[in-house]
């Protein structure tokens, strides 16, 4: 018996450049809106977990609250909420087949990124946060790319 390896989310057949770049845009939109609400949460909990019960679930609701009451959320993750999105969209509308690997692998690379020019500050503060926002930009693209994928697999049956 052979074992043939099929992908199961083929690009989109007979789409141009701008019907590719008119499917990429709720992706990147689905990721730079969602992306940043789900990343405050991740933090929030990511801080809860390292600072301990009685300082971190206590700051819990209302740190959640706050972050996206004032849009502080959107100001932060924003951009890398979107670029994570442009790099999983350009991947499954283009190449097609955005899997879960490729998701977490890209969670990753942004939040490395945003450990190397963000987290400068944090680490003379609190040296418990380093490696917050790896752990925060990966949920929050895993669960984004969830999102998509759903969406895309209903929209295209």
């Amino acid at each position: 018996m052979k074992i043939v390896a099929k992908n199961p989310d083929p690009p989109p057949q007979g789409l141009d450049a701008f019907g590719r770049s008119v499917m990429l845009l709720p992706i990147v939109v689905t990721f730079a809106a969602l992306g940043p609400v789900i990343g405050t949460v991740a933090f929030v909990v990511h801080t809860g977990v390292v600072a301990g019960p009685p300082v971190g679930l206590r700051w819990m609701a209302a740190t959640v609250f706050m972050g996206l009451l004032t849009g502080i959320s959107h100001v932060v993750g924003g951009i890398p909420a979107a670029i994570a999105g442009v790099m999983i969209g350009i991947k499954q509308v283009w190449f097609g087949g955005a899997r879960w690997p490729f998701a977490l692998g890209v969670g990753a690379l942004v939040g490395i990124v945003l450990e190397l020019l963000l987290n400068r500050t944090f680490v003379h503060e609190r040296p418990s946060l380093v490696g917050s926002l790896l752990v925060v930009a990966t949920v929050s693209t895993l669960a984004c790319w969830a999102m998509i994928k759903i969406f895309a697999t209903r929209a295209n049956p």
